[in-house]
């Protein structure tokens, strides 16, 4: 792990996340599915985030390279504002997106996970994956947006993770795009993406 990364406890690979309160990290498996299919971004439809996904580059950024507990908040204030943190929970458009993250078909693919109906009662009972898959997927936005962006580049370890939430609305393309012109967008559900930077923000303390 790079040294110039805060202090924060960091889990070995293979162990689990248990609660915010105890500071532990989900560590991605080392071998990450990391292709996408390019979605169309913000096409006025009433997809949620998560199914707005892109094809990301491969990068030697393999782990989230962030604090472990500022990681932790981040996700926690994701899914409060997606599901209110609930593992179980099944919303938007005909039901189709699942879990604390509320991940479409299209985020699942991204991090490897199928859409059958196994795969996704699988996945509904099983919060460790659903962390996992999280952490992959903002690892992916991370990625994209460190390609792509000097200016996302140049942003201190909050601000990346107030812009990765902003990207788990967006996708990584609306986020690079607010990057680019300062102009947020909402999605199909009328909600504006800086909900999420400032909850993170919030959550950061």
């Amino acid at each position: 792990m790079p040294s110039s990364w805060n202090t924060g406890t960091l889990v070995e690979p293979n162990q689990k996340h248990v609660s915010i309160t105890q500071g532990t990290l989900v560590t991605k498996a080392s071998d990450v599915n990391k292709a996408a299919s390019e979605a169309n971004q913000m096409d006025g439809s009433s997809r949620t985030p998560t199914e707005q996904a892109s094809t990301v580059a491969k990068d030697p950024d393999d782990n989230i390279p962030f604090n472990s507990t500022a990681f932790l908040k981040f996700m926690d204030a994701v899914g409060g504002i997606e599901s209110n943190n609930g593992y179980g929970a099944i919303g938007g458009y005909n039901n189709h997106y699942l879990g604390k993250y509320q991940f479409g078909k299209a985020a699942l693919r991204d991090v490897g996970i199928g859409y059958t109906m196994a795969d996704r009662e699988k996945f509904l009972s099983d919060p460790d994956a659903q962390d996992e898959a999280m952490e992959q997927f903002t690892l992916q936005n991370h990625n994209y947006l460190k390609a792509r962006s000097e200016k996302y580049r140049s942003m201190t370890d909050r601000e990346k993770l107030g812009i990765l939430g902003y990207a788990h609305n967006q996708g990584r393309g609306g986020a690079l795009r607010f990057l680019e012109t300062g102009k947020s967008e909402a999605d199909g559900f009328g909600t504006d993406a800086k909900v999420y930077i400032e909850k993170v923000n919030k959550a950061l303390g």
